[in-house]
């Protein structure tokens, strides 16, 4: 927590990755205004291409 932004990084994990390979990762910052989320951005990293979010999600 940096003023009124906060910073996240995660590790995803139940996503099948070639052998060898990082699991996907996330990186998230958040504005936080009045105690609530105002904004973010993020970005990610290791997912596999074709990995669209109802593909992650029936898995």
């Amino acid at each position: 927590m940096d003023g009124d932004k906060a910073a996240v990084r995660s590790t995803v994990e139940g996503i099948t990755v070639p052998d060898g390979d990082a699991p996907p990762m996330l990186f998230e910052i958040f504005r936080i205004e009045d105690g609530r989320f105002a904004e973010m951005w993020g970005a990610g990293t290791g997912f596999p291409p074709a990995a669209g979010p109802e593909e992650l999600l029936a898995g």
